[in-house]
């Protein structure tokens, strides 16, 4: 079925994070689509439920497919850049 919004979990996907919760999961999945990498949550359907993970229950798995695993990876583990608001830096007279 073309057009369809449900991820399709029978693609070679794989774990490329596991988060502590859908806000937290919903960042990653935008970091990673920001850089061009296609990214689906799978999570059970109590996370909707709890504010915390617990053993694992509440836990959000952002899955890529397999063959970018590597690079998803690796933009996980770079530290984001700080940006200064133009608008902040001439308010002051550009000293910060």
């Amino acid at each position: 079925m073309s057009g369809d919004p449900r991820p399709n979990y029978d693609a070679d996907l794989a774990v490329a994070y596991v988060a502590s919760g859908e806000m937290e999961a919903l960042t990653v999945k935008s970091v990673l689509e920001a850089a061009g990498i296609e990214a689906t949550l799978k999570m059970e359907a109590v996370t909707k439920l709890l504010a915390m993970t617990i053993d694992g229950l509440g836990a959000v798995e952002v899955l890529v497919p397999a063959e970018r695993l590597d690079e998803a990876c690796a933009i996980m583990d770079t530290p984001a850049e700080v940006v200064e608001d133009p608008d902040e830096s001439a308010s002051d007279g550009g000293n910060s």
